[in-house]
């Protein structure tokens, strides 16, 4: 039997234990928007991406049930360090004082002291940690979560287009002295997994004169335009597959057996289904290889019809991530598409380089 002053001794060593365990943990409950580095970066602070001292790896050594950072959810809680967050916040002028508006909780894994019996008739007291699990949201909060992003890119091509009349035989190739693709996208980010998009590109060209004396270009520029939707599955942390269609202008030749060549831009529906696999990675930059495969749809104009087709890309890309969630993507690769029409046989073939820049959108309070 355990004496009453050994039993004070204990009972005031746990409290004490207790209060020093609250002081120093607590809980972040995952808000819309938020990131695993961003939460990292709040309560941890700087370095964010170092491997064993950034504050990402701390925080994941208090949450070791996170088995992938990127793929936190709102309503999810996080074990954070308390003493931690106020240096953190300290260090960012206008952090928001969480403790205030109780979006961070004291810690709810307590050493609660209890009296058991035991089979001598004495009392022991155990440990009873009570981390509440994670809530599912329901369909109307996931309707909620709905996040925004806005991609612009900017892509410089070499493009050359080769047409042959399979009647006569007669071949034309032209190449371009300019060719610049803009695009903006408008992203929706549904879960952590599954996003939409909705896009829209305008590309200039200029072809080169004509080195035949006896042909020559009825127009040696064009402005071709595209409108697109899909969306993007996220299998796993390096893996996704995108979905898309949509209608834009493409070129074909017109007029090869005559003096005067004439260029066309004609609206052309698809569909095609790209991948997105993620080789490397180390800290916030990642490298890795998009492709995609498309079906071309056939078109009618006056003079003559267009027939189906395919087109199919690939490249390779370098993406840098910040911690509000910027992304800065560089991509160099090619494309070509084979799409013939009723008089003659037509082949495109690019390649490119581009830049691209995301950032969230409507961001209030804090929040996206």
């Amino acid at each position: 039997m355990l004496s009453r002053n050994k039993k004070i001794h204990i009972i005031c060593s746990l409290l004490i234990s207790c209060v020093v365990y609250a002081e120093e943990t607590g809980v972040h409950l995952v808000k819309r928007g938020e990131t695993f580095s961003q939460i990292a970066l709040k309560y941890l602070g700087r370095p964010v991406y170092t491997k064993k001292s950034g504050s990402i790896a701390k925080l994941r050594e208090l949450n070791p049930q996170v088995e992938e950072p990127d793929r936190i959810y709102s309503g999810q809680e996080l074990v954070i360090r308390m003493g931690e967050r106020k240096l953190a916040s300290d260090s960012q002028p206008g952090a928001e004082a969480e403790t205030q508006t109780g979006s961070v909780v004291a810690a709810e894994e307590t050493i609660q002291k209890k009296t058991v019996p035991s089979e001598r008739g004495e009392s022991s007291f155990e440990k009873s940690p009570t981390v509440p699990k994670a809530r599912p949201l329901t369909s109307l909060e996931r309707e909620e979560e709905v996040t925004h992003a806005l991609t612009l890119s900017a892509l410089y091509q070499f493009m050359t287009l080769s047409t042959k009349d399979p009647t006569s035989g007669s071949v034309a190739e032209l190449q371009t002295s300019r060719d610049l693709l803009a695009e903006a996208k408008w992203s929706q980010i549904w879960s952590d997994s599954f996003s939409s998009y909705a896009a829209f590109s305008v590309c200039n060209v200029d072809f080169e004169p004509s080195t035949n004396t006896s042909k020559s270009l009825s127009s040696t520029a064009k402005t071709l335009f595209g409108l697109y939707a899909g969306a993007e599955h996220k299998l796993s942390n390096r893996f996704s597959l995108r979905y898309g269609a949509g209608i834009g202008q493409e070129l074909f030749l017109h007029g090869l057996n005559s003096s005067i060549v004439r260029v066309d831009s004609i609206a052309v529906p698809r569909a095609s289904i790209g991948a997105r696999l993620e080789v490397f990675k180390k800290g916030s930059t990642s490298f890795g290889l998009d492709a995609s495969v498309a079906q071309m749809f056939s078109a009618t104009t006056d003079s003559y019809s267009v027939n189906s087709g395919q087109s199919y890309g690939a490249a390779l890309y370098i993406q840098k991530m910040t911690a509000t969630d910027r992304r800065y993507n560089l991509s160099v690769g090619f494309r070509q598409r084979s799409q013939d029409t009723s008089i003659l046989q037509v082949k495109e073939t690019a390649f490119f380089g581009g830049v691209s820049f995301s950032l969230p959108l409507f961001e209030r309070d804090g929040k996206k």
